[in-house]
């Protein structure tokens, strides 16, 4: 099998910039796990005040239909480390999850937290080929690639 992400995986983007803000809960897009195994959930961060925290965790549902359906998952969440996250990002990696929609969720705390957005790649087809979502702009694969003009 072709070790390529681009060939075994899907990426998505699930949640826009967010500007910087603080004591609320940005929720990202539903993401179907149907036909993969495993997914990277991105957390891109912006600029961070010195009190503020990102508190990055997932929840799952059987039933996207309903949001009172998602539940937490224990021991998903990860905590940025304050101001000194600014600019960073977070993964948090789920193998197998036991439903078949996932959700990234952040809570901001404290002080101002600003998001860049939350991407996800599925990865672990159960079937291939997979195609990208419509929030990919294009893709370009190079294979032992020579040395020359861009």
């Amino acid at each position: 099998m072709e070790q390529s992400i681009l060939k075994n995986g899907e990426m998505q983007r699930i949640l826009e910039s967010e500007a910087a803000g603080t004591s609320d809960t940005l929720t990202s897009d539903a993401v179907d796990m149907k036909g993969f195994n495993s997914a990277y959930f991105i957390f891109t961060l912006g600029a961070i005040t010195s009190t503020g925290t990102a508190n990055c965790y997932l929840q799952q549902s059987s039933d996207d239909a309903d949001a009172d359906a998602y539940a937490d998952l224990e021991g998903s969440a990860k905590i940025s480390s304050g101001d000194t996250a600014t600019q960073k990002i977070i993964i948090i990696e789920i193998i197998n999850p036991g439903e078949r929609y996932v959700k990234a969720l952040i809570d901001r705390a404290t002080a101002n937290v600003e998001v860049d957005s939350i991407s996800v790649i599925k990865f672990g087809p159960k079937g291939m080929p997979t195609v990208q979502s419509s929030t990919v702009d294009g893709v370009n694969q190079l294979a032992t690639p020579d040395e020359g003009t861009k």
